[in-house]
């Protein structure tokens, strides 16, 4: 498997993420996996090209009221192979807290060399070498991997026998005061989609940023 993903931090380049791959490795659902970031200010992918067909329609609709309206308007708007549209709850949501505990982000390549992971244009992963990830630092195919060994020494075989467990207890809630502006507001809105909005729960321990910002990026320790 080939993917490519721009260089942000909190939703791909990090080692959350890699030790997801690591995980499809170890239990067998592909023999080698290479994850390509492509340069900085040109990472235009054909994702991004739908993502304009969506708007375009988006655009056309000045009221748009709930999540389903959004997914019956992403759905048609391409008429020739159409969007799939997956509704999502809390149930479809895990963590991979306990699979990135299994990786640990090594400073050092096996040859000694320093591992400088930001900067790195390539990750593979293959199930010949399980306990490796190999780097590139540019997208010249003639430059030599780098290995580095991200085993967690003691823990040869908890990768392959981790449990997800549910991101989610429950329905999410958002900051009190945010869940009592949307009320206000519901003067606004037709009558029919009151129902959506009188769904949201509010916590009191909920902040306006903890509530939007939900980047699950691990803190991965390192063995000298």
């Amino acid at each position: 498997m080939v993917l490519y993903s721009d260089n942000c931090c909190g939703q791909n380049k990090n080692y959350t993420v890699m030790s997801l791959w690591r995980y499809l490795i170890r239990t067998g659902k592909f023999d080698e996996i290479i994850h390509i970031f492509p340069i900085s200010g040109h990472t235009m992918l054909p994702c991004d090209r739908d993502f304009g067909q969506i708007e375009k329609v988006l655009r056309k609709h000045e009221h748009i009221y709930t999540p389903e309206e959004y997914g019956k308007l992403i759905a048609r708007a391409r008429h020739v192979n159409p969007f799939p549209v997956v509704h999502m709850d809390t149930n479809d949501f895990v963590t991979f807290k306990s699979l990135a505990a299994c990786t640990t982000n090594k400073k050092v390549t096996v040859t000694g060399e320093k591992v400088e992971f930001r900067k790195a244009t390539q990750f593979r992963f293959c199930k010949d070498s399980q306990n490796m990830m190999y780097l590139r630092y540019t997208h010249d195919e003639n430059e030599t991997w780098q290995a580095v060994n991200v085993q967690k020494r003691g823990r040869q075989h908890t990768m392959t026998n981790v449990k997800f467990n549910l991101k989610y207890k429950g329905q999410r809630a958002i900051a009190k005061n945010k869940h009592d502006d949307v009320q206000k507001l519901l003067q606004y809105v037709p009558p029919v989609y009151h129902a959506f909005y009188d769904s949201i729960v509010s916590g009191e321990n909920v902040t306006e940023t903890n509530d939007v910002l939900d980047f699950e990026v691990s803190e991965v320790s390192e063995d000298d």
